[in-house]
């Protein structure tokens, strides 16, 4: 759906419209600038183009409704179609509620269960899902070692010792994905302060680096 308001955009700016060229080109020159100054590049960061290009799809399905007869009652109804079919709130929707309504997703709970055991002034590294609930820390993508490691720019162990990090989380993710070396590594060289199991996040290890 995304790629029909871009194709849209890019019909308007071949037929001369100034708006279309200006939008193509503000997206295009985002696009460019990220990836030439962001090394580090993740998922998460399409949240930047997602904005203008939802303004693009919505200004696609304008223009081609503003014609039909009765356009206002048919543009509510494809916009509700779009917002919970095409962009997932229904699904979304339908998911807090059986999480709200289950209490298996408590992550106030974990991010106090986590402030608990680790200490005040950690420097902790982990999967970016314990982010917000350590925002009063701070906090190193574990997720950046992979990328190191896998161009040979750092190995685990000196990434791990270059970001200053007091203190891990090793979630069942991690566990399983860490090779075998690096794990035996960060076993000896953070012990367990504490682990923490709770529904839907798994058990959760506590790390402190050995004095």
């Amino acid at each position: 759906m995304l790629a029909a308001g871009l194709a849209w955009s890019a019909w308007g700016a071949l037929a001369r419209d100034r708006g279309h060229r200006a939008v193509l080109l503000g997206v295009g020159a985002a696009f460019l600038v990220f990836s030439a100054l962001v090394a580090s590049k993740v998922p998460f960061y399409l949240v930047l183009y997602y904005g203008p290009l939802c303004l693009l799809l919505g200004a696609a399905t304008a223009d081609g409704l503003r014609r039909l007869p009765g356009r206002l009652a048919v543009g509510v109804v494809v916009t509700a179609a779009l917002a919970l079919v095409g962009f997932g709130l229904l699904d979304y929707t339908r998911d807090l509620a059986h999480h709200a309504m289950s209490g298996d997703q408590d992550y106030e709970l974990l991010a106090r269960r986590l402030r608990e055991d680790l200490p005040p002034d950690a420097v902790v590294i982990a999967q970016p899902v314990y982010w917000p609930a350590l925002a009063d820390h701070r906090f190193v993508d574990l997720a950046v070692a992979d990328r190191l490691r896998a161009r040979g720019d750092f190995s685990f162990a000196e990434f791990v010792r270059q970001s200053g990090a007091s203190a891990f989380l090793v979630d069942d993710d991690t566990r399983q994905a860490l090779p075998s070396a690096d794990r035996a590594w960060l076993n000896q060289a953070f012990p367990r302060r504490a682990s923490i199991t709770q529904k839907y996040y798994g058990t959760i290890d506590v790390r402190t680096r050995r004095p």
